[in-house]
């Protein structure tokens, strides 16, 4: 086997430097995220402008170091998560979204557009019961009709929060699909609008990626071959591939095990080698990392991934 020298990395201690501001720009918005939606659900006069100054100052540093950012979507708490998700998933549905964006060509304002409705978009779960939210179980007929009210609820409650009509009207459609299954209107084809199916195939992709109250969360690889396969119809091919291109098998912040036999986690997912991306050494659970050392896989032809756990 090749004798395996993991290089000190200069990216690596500016790697730490990138998720410390991530964090200082993440924890922020979240904070005001709850702090707004709480006064939506009392329906009183929310400021918007604290929310969108945080929103707008995060956009473009997603987009300028977008992996960094999607690290923290797919290496997440899980158990933090399960008893927030309404609040993590619509970040991290916001994260998507905007990473993804210059695959599919939004920009301007159509960009934080696209960023505020995802943010705000399951507002409406918040107006169904916690018992429902964190069943543990699958849901009964009545309770999935309760939900599929959400949309409709949001918008409503954001539209008499005097939020912008453009944003309204994204989180009133996230749920349709373009075969006509999704709702609450049922559109279909050239009525869902190219925004409304972005917001929609980056709801989908985090919703199947992470655990909820019911159920696991599917590694990654799995969970994007089961949505081409069950979902093709859903979404235009086009913005499968766009995401796929910009995700890769192994998305930033993913857990792998290396054929060395030692774990690693994803730091830099390279597009035009997407099974052989950069590597943060993590040695074995209980270990201290090594962080003065990425891999850089296409270094070492020798050495490749087997699996990434769960």
């Amino acid at each position: 086997m090749e004798r395996v020298v993991l290089e000190p990395f200069e990216e690596s201690v500016q790697l730490r430097k990138k998720r410390k501001k991530v964090d200082g720009l993440l924890q922020p918005l979240r904070q005001e995220l709850g702090t707004v939606l709480d006064l939506v659900m009392r329906q009183g006069a929310p400021s918007w402008n604290k929310l969108f100054t945080l929103l707008a100052e995060a956009v473009p540093q997603i987009r300028l170091q977008p992996d960094v950012w999607l690290e923290r979507v797919f290496h997440y708490d899980v158990e933090s998560y399960r008893q927030n998700f309404v609040f993590d998933h619509s970040l991290y549905v916001c994260i998507l979204a905007v990473a993804t964006s210059p695959d599919w060509n939004v920009e301007g304002e159509d960009l934080l557009i696209l960023a505020s409705a995802a943010l705000l978009h399951d507002v409406g779960m918040l107006t169904v019961s916690t018992e429902t939210l964190q069943a543990q179980r699958a849901l009964t007929p009545e309770e999935r009709r309760i939900v599929e009210e959400h949309p409709t609820r949001g918008s409503s409650l954001l539209a008499g929060a005097g939020l912008k009509k453009s944003i309204v009207r994204l989180v009133a459609q996230e749920h349709e699909r373009m075969d006509g299954s999704g709702y609450p209107s049922r559109l279909k084809d050239k009525d869902v609008d190219r925004l409304v199916q972005i917001l929609g195939l980056c709801d989908t992709i985090e919703s199947v990626t992470h655990v909820r109250p019911h159920r696991a969360g599917r590694a990654f690889l799995d969970a994007f071959h089961a949505l081409i396969l069950e979902s093709s119809s859903l979404f235009p091919q086009a913005m499968w591939m766009a995401a796929l291109r910009r995700l890769t098998p192994y998305p930033a912040g993913t857990l792998v095990r290396l054929s060395t036999g030692k774990l690693a986690r994803v730091v830099r997912p390279l597009t035009q080698h997407p099974m052989r991306p950069m590597v943060e050494s993590l040695g074995e659970p209980g270990e201290p990392p090594d962080e003065s050392t990425v891999m850089d896989l296409r270094r070492h032809p020798m050495v490749h991934i087997v699996e990434a756990p769960a």
